[in-house]
């Protein structure tokens, strides 16, 4: 036993050492896309967001600008290795805790082609901006999928809370709260399932209407109403993914249950950001590759699966 835990501990080092490695790979591609990082631009963008002189939704993502200007203030850092720190760790972090999600349903091999697949997309998604939340975005939308999963509602409440005041993309997950739950042979299970998933993402609903409430007066980045160009540039959602689309849902009914329902969810993702964002900054589709990846997997190399607990 002592012997077998060794080797597992092992194991998770040189995992975390390989996703740190993808993170740095992730990062100097980001660097190498963004003129904004070396120009000069990120300093005036971060100086003007903790003056709360910026746009939004730029200003109201709080642990965006704050968590480098703590790092900055606490241990002296310049503004560009405070947010260059602030990637790396959450890209690492984002990675490792993907690899560790996916040993529910994926042996350590396929587990892993998803992170690096997930990294290949954090690349390719990358362009000239400097929308610093996606980092630890990622880091809470995984953690908070794998604590639906799990049945962890007050770690689920909290991750929720904490990842809303980064990126109002968090507020979507007690809705995937709610489906994967949902029991469809008793509608007093169901309500109940919701009022649940209301509680528990209460706090971030507050805590981020209250932030906007507060920011009212800044305009917004780019507007607000991008429905008409982002319907004439589907492609790019589909594109995104690609074959991994199609291999995600030709065996939807096959697929463990809490993927199934993840899958459904998705329609509901891509409204809001139809709407209000731009779909060609193909950076917003990113929280989905936790979904999208691991049903392809499965579906795809079945000798890979591990039956779901």
């Amino acid at each position: 036993m002592d012997t077998l835990r060794r080797s597992l501990t092992e194991r998770n080092l040189w995992l975390f050492l390989v996703c740190t490695f993808l993170a740095w790979v992730t990062y100097h591609l980001k660097v190498a896309t963004t003129a904004a990082w070396t120009d000069g631009t990120l300093d005036i963008v971060h100086a003007r967001l903790i003056t709360f002189d910026f746009v939004n939704n730029e200003q109201s993502r709080v642990l965006q600008y704050g968590i480098p200007e703590a790092l900055v203030q606490v241990c002296g850092l310049s503004v560009r290795s405070a947010y260059t720190l602030q990637r790396l760790v959450f890209t690492t972090l984002a990675l490792f805790t993907f690899a560790r999600f996916l040993r529910c349903w994926l042996r350590p091999g396929a587990a892993f082609a998803c992170v690096a697949l997930y990294a290949l997309l954090v690349a390719y998604s990358a362009r000239n901006d400097l929308q610093e939340s996606a980092p630890l975005l990622g880091l809470t939308f995984v953690g908070a999928l794998w604590a639906i999963r799990e049945r962890r509602d007050v770690l689920f409440a909290a991750i929720v809370w904490i990842g809303s005041l980064n990126n109002e993309t968090m507020l979507f997950l007690p809705f995937l709260y709610l489906l994967v739950h949902a029991d469809r042979s008793s509608l007093g299970t169901t309500m109940r399932v919701m009022l649940r998933a209301m509680l528990l993402g209460l706090s971030a609903f507050l805590s981020v209407a209250a932030i906007r409430y507060a920011t009212r007066e800044l305009p917004y980045l780019g507007g607000g109403w991008h429905l008409e160009e982002n319907l004439r540039a589907l492609g790019a959602v589909l594109l995104f993914f690609g074959t991994f689309w199609v291999l995600a849902v030709r065996k939807v009914k096959a697929l463990p249950v809490f993927l199934q329902r993840a899958l459904i969810s998705i329609p509901f993702f891509l409204v809001p950001n139809l709407i209000v964002g731009v779909i060609t900054e193909t950076r917003l589709l990113l929280p989905l590759a936790f979904i999208v990846l691991p049903a392809a997997l499965w579906t795809w190399i079945p000798e890979e699966r591990v039956e779901e607990q």
